[in-house]
């Protein structure tokens, strides 16, 4: 079944999957990708007293899973920070720890790092 379409059509990745290796695979719907753009970047704004600058890490799979609704992800993150600058790119996976203890790929992530000049948290 593909991830995008809900279809049985092939799955796309986007590193190499060795043959016999356990995959995990989560569900979402872009919807679900947005609600967690809205939970970090509240999280970032509200975290840091006078944000300076915040710098966003996207997987590459939410780029190739939301495609028409990425200006949408970009206005929620405008929304929360409004003046203070931020900035942005797209990685290619995140590395965590797996169900099981072992370590890979997790695709679909969105981490963030807010600076400021205020030393008080």
């Amino acid at each position: 079944m593909s991830i995008f379409s809900g279809t049985y059509e092939p799955s796309a990745y986007f590193s190499p999957v060795p043959k016999g290796i356990v995959l995990h695979l989560l569900t979402g719907m872009p919807n679900d990708l947005l609600k967690a753009t809205d939970m970090l970047s509240k999280d970032l704004f509200n975290k840091v007293r006078n944000p300076a600058f915040a710098l966003i890490v996207s997987c590459a799979g939410r780029f190739a899973y939301l495609q028409k609704d990425i200006p949408k992800e970009q206005e929620i993150i405008k929304k929360q920070f409004k003046d203070a600058p931020f900035i942005g790119f797209y990685g290619y996976s995140e590395q965590s720890t797996l169900p099981g203890g072992t370590c890979g790929s997790f695709c679909q992530t969105i981490v963030g790092l807010t600076m400021s000049d205020d030393l008080a948290v």
